[in-house]
């Protein structure tokens, strides 16, 4: 058995998928300039929206009372602070932060953190011309033969 790493070039999606539903338990990836309709995954871009916007809520709340305090803003001749410009500042400060949240837990569950791509560059241009690519980590002969099958052209 040979280990290493195998990058199969596909015509259309439909191949790559079932390439893909074959090789099953295989760990392996796949890249397309379109969206490819997968089942569905586990991610965590809920929570994360939630939290950030706990967060950026409280913060917004937070900055304020801080603000209207500090500079002794005048109010209507009212030693208050007023719902409108609080809630602005609240509601702002909570979308953006639950926005933030969701990109950076997005990039983090794609693997986008890191500064290396798995892909030579003659293989990402096929891919922005409508080629799709599998690539499986841990290649053996049998993970060809189902590549080869399913119409799969290889890059070393």
């Amino acid at each position: 058995m040979n280990d290493s790493k195998l990058i199969g070039v596909f015509n259309t999606g439909e191949a790559a998928r079932a390439a893909m539903l074959r090789l099953s338990g295989a760990d392996c990836e796949i890249f397309s300039s379109e969206p490819l309709h997968s089942p569905a995954v586990k991610n965590h871009l809920l929570k994360a929206a939630i939290w950030g916007g706990l967060i950026g809520g409280a913060s917004g709340g937070a900055l304020t009372v801080f603000v209207f305090t500090t500079m002794g803003l005048k109010t209507g001749h009212m030693a208050m602070i007023t719902l409108s410009p609080a809630g602005i500042i609240v509601f702002g400060l909570a979308a953006l932060a639950s926005i933030a949240g969701v990109l950076f837990e997005l990039l983090r569950e794609a693997g986008l953190f890191g500064g290396t791509l798995d892909l030579p560059h003659s293989v990402r241009k096929e891919v922005t011309h409508g080629a799709v690519v599998v690539l499986v980590r841990s290649a053996t002969a049998e993970t060809r033969q189902i590549l080869e099958s399913q119409g799969a052209r290889f890059v070393l």
